[in-house]
Formats: structure tokens, C-alpha cells, sequence
């Protein structure tokens, strides 16, 4: 959940209760001074994202929804673990919201002639070693610039969720993304980037699955 904003909009939209679960000390301070800033009623646990039934088990099936988007699993070497996880905080019927960047659009990088370039393998299944010494929220220079993410490829994400015990009720794939993937998309309606000229590949995906 990192620093709660998604978790505070979502109690504000009407949830009676929200828990956000997060790794970082630091970023879960954020979290609950800014749902008590803004009177919404969430928890917060300090929790592994792949390890959240052996450290969260008294919330066993308590809730109604789950919620992941933007930027979630390409921190996670071992999504069948975070499917699981899920799995284990819905109720029966309970179901998961789910929006991120499209694996297929993560096989590239940069731009080279008006087209990204391709640079990392779709079914390597190998971390993706990087160093930026900006921050990619904030933009601002950051101590530690080291960073390893996961392209996980559509049919391991669906495969992850079915193993798990969920059941697909929808699936969707976009020609945009909230953020500029790379330095040559370019604004398109609202808050949303995509393609300089034509949608000639997957940006977004969102799914809705309901655990069995």
C-alpha cells in the first residue's frame, strides 16, 4: 500500500474497514498519519506481500475486496506467493481488482527512431537489474539507486490467480497507462499516456477475479 493513498480513497469511497499492507516502516508511518489527516478508517500491517499468511493469519477471509494496481507485482519475484496471499485475506466470493502495466509493454527500453527498443526477454522469468539515481515518483536524486523488478508474462499472472483458487470474471487490455512508460508516449484523454501516433500495443491491463 505503500504510503496509504489508495487505501485512504478507498475508505473515503465508503469501505467500513481498509487494511494496507506494506514492507517499509517508513512508508506505513506515512500511511497512518495521512488516514488520520484525513479520518478514514484503516489498519496498516508491516507484512511481506508474499509471505502475508504466515504474517497476517488472524485476517484470514475478512474482507470483501482486494485491491492492487499500478506498479504492484513487478517488485515480486514470486507472484503464485502474492496470489496466495490474496486468496487467504478474501472471504469465499470475495474478489480482486487488479490494473497494471501490461507485461508486453515491459520488453522494452527507451527510445530509439520514434519506437521503444527491445531489451529484456517476455519468458526470461530473470530479475531485471537497474540503477536510477532519480526517484520515479518524485523525480527527486535518491541515496541508492539500485533496483530489481519482474516481468512476469500475462498466462504466469493468470496462472498465478487460478492456482490460488480464483476464478476470472474479466479481463481487459488498454492502449494507455496513468504514467509516461517511456520518454516518447505522449498525453491522451484525461490523466492517461499512450502512443505518439497509433495504439499498436498493450500499455494497461485490469482484471477482476472472484476467489472461489
Amino acid at each position: 500500500c505503500h504510503i496509504g493513498d489508495d487505501s485512504v480513497a478507498i475508505a473515503q469511497m465508503g469501505a467500513a474497514e481498509v487494511l494496507g499492507v506494506d514492507f517499509s516502516p517508513a512508508a506505513l508511518a506515512r500511511a497512518r498519519a495521512l488516514a488520520a489527516e484525513c479520518g478514514a478508517p484503516c489498519r496498516f500491517a508491516l507484512a511481506d506481500a508474499q509471505a502475508i499468511p504466515e504474517a497476517l493469519p488472524e485476517e484470514a477471509g475478512r474482507f470483501d475486496l482486494a485491491f492492487a494496481s499500478w506498479g504492484t507485482i513487478a517488485w515480486l519475484p514470486d507472484i503464485q506467493a502474492w496470489a496466495r496471499g490474496l486468496a487467504h485475506l478474501l472471504r469465499p466470493g470475495g474478489a480482486l481488482a487488479f490494473a497494471d502495466c501490461h507485461p508486453v509493454a515491459q520488453v522494452f527500453d527507451g527510445w530509439h527512431e520514434g519506437r521503444p527498443g527491445w531489451a529484456f526477454p517476455y519468458f526470461a522469468r530473470q530479475p531485471i537489474p537497474f540503477d536510477d539515481a532519480m526517484d520515479y515518483a518524485a523525480g527527486d536524486p535518491i541515496a541508492n539507486g539500485a533496483t530489481i523488478t519482474h516481468l512476469h508474462p500475462l498466462g504466469d499472472i493468470l496462472g498465478a490467480l487460478a492456482a490460488a483458487g480464483f476464478r476470472l470474471e474479466r479481463l481487459e487490455e488498454h492502449d494507455r497507462l496513468p504514467w509516461p512508460l517511456y520518454p516518447g508516449l505522449m498525453r491522451a484523454d484525461g490523466p492517461y499516456w499512450t502512443w505518439p501516433d497509433k495504439p499498436w500495443l498493450p500499455l494497461a491491463l485490469t482484471l477482476r477475479a472472484t476467489r472461489c
